[in-house]
């Protein structure tokens, strides 16, 4: 009847204004997506720059204990130390590059459900051309 058509017509406009809320906000997820895969790829840079540096302060605390035999107690102290950060800055690498991988793997998902919600508009769109065509004499 007219009013099923027309009340179909309402459903498909209404589901076209969801699906496109929808898509803003897959939009949105997928540029903060991209936003926290920037700030992994930085970390881990980071992450590199810290644990180069440590090995360096590690390879000057191994010259000193050598030079000193009255520090060498300590020495060897802040040694094991600095070798224990060293091995928190590899662990702390290890960690970024994979909340880099998994960035990637939920921006490409993120992008997924985009292509799907477009999909999605543009299916809604169509069906509410077609609905249009029908004469509503109400």
């Amino acid at each position: 009847s007219a009013a099923e058509v027309e009340q179909g017509a309402l459903r498909s406009a209404e589901s076209g204004t969801a699906l496109q809320t929808i898509l803003s906000a897959v939009s949105q997820l997928v540029v903060q997506v991209q936003d926290i895969t920037a700030a992994a790829e930085s970390m881990h840079q980071t992450s590199n720059t810290v644990t180069v540096a440590m090995e360096s302060v590690s390879v000057v605390v191994e010259e000193n204990t050598a030079a000193t035999e009255e520090m060498s107690a300590g020495a060897e102290s802040i040694n094991r130390a600095m070798e224990q950060i060293a091995q928190i800055s590899r662990a702390t690498n290890a960690s970024v590059e994979e909340m880099s991988a998994e960035a990637g793997q939920l921006n490409g998902q993120a992008n997924d459900v985009l292509a799907a919600a477009q999909s999605l508009a543009e299916m809604a769109t169509r069906l509410e051309a077609s609905v249009a065509q029908f004469n509503l004499a109400v």
